[in-house]
C-alpha cells in the first residue's frame, strides 16, 4: 500500500531533469537532506542517487537503518560527486565521496546496503563480502533488486 502511494506521489513531481543537468562532470556541495540510504541532496544542486548501490528504501527491512547511517555519515558535510550522465526517477546518478572516500563503499561495508553489480560493475562486491564475513545480515533481509542483476 505504501509503495502504491509513493509511486502515485512520484507522478506529481516535476518532469524529467534536463539532460545537461546530469551530464558527466564533478559537483561538490554540502549535503542538506538524506531521504533514503542511497540518495542525498546537495545544497544548490539536486537529488543524487548513488550509482551502483542498492539500499533498502521505504518499507523494506533495514530501510530506516540505511537512511539513518547515510544521515550520520554525510548530513551537513561537504561531498564531491562524479556524475556519469545517468538519471533515475528525477535524480542524477553519481559516485560520491566524503573526504575522498566512496560513500557507497562505506555503507556496504557497514552492512546497510548492497552492491548493485549491473550498475557498479562489481565495484562494491568485496565490501559486501567483507560485511557478510563480519556478520552483516543485509543479504538475508534485503533481496537484491531485479534491476541490479
Amino acid at each position: 500500500m505504501i509503495r502504491v502511494l509513493l509511486q502515485a506521489l512520484l507522478l506529481l513531481l516535476p518532469g524529467p531533469l534536463e539532460a545537461e543537468v546530469c551530464s558527466q562532470g564533478t559537483v561538490a556541495g554540502r549535503v542538506t537532506n538524506v531521504a533514503a540510504g542511497d540518495e542525498l541532496e546537495l545544497k544548490g544542486f539536486f537529488l543524487i542517487r548513488l550509482r551502483g548501490l542498492a539500499a533498502p528504501t521505504w518499507d523494506d527491512p533495514g530501510a530506516a537503518q540505511a537512511a539513518a547511517s547515510m544521515r550520520k555519515l554525510v548530513l551537513g558535510r561537504m561531498v564531491t560527486c562524479e556524475l556519469n550522465g545517468g538519471q533515475t526517477r528525477n535524480r542524477c546518478t553519481a559516485v560520491c565521496a566524503l573526504d575522498g572516500i566512496d560513500i557507497a563503499d562505506v555503507l556496504v561495508r557497514m552492512g546497510h546496503a548492497r552492491d548493485c553489480p549491473y550498475f557498479s560493475g562489481g565495484r562494491y562486491q568485496a565490501a559486501e563480502l567483507q560485511a557478510a564475513a563480519q556478520g552483516a545480515k543485509i543479504g538475508e533481509m534485503y533481496a537484491l533488486p531485479a534491476h541490479c542483476r
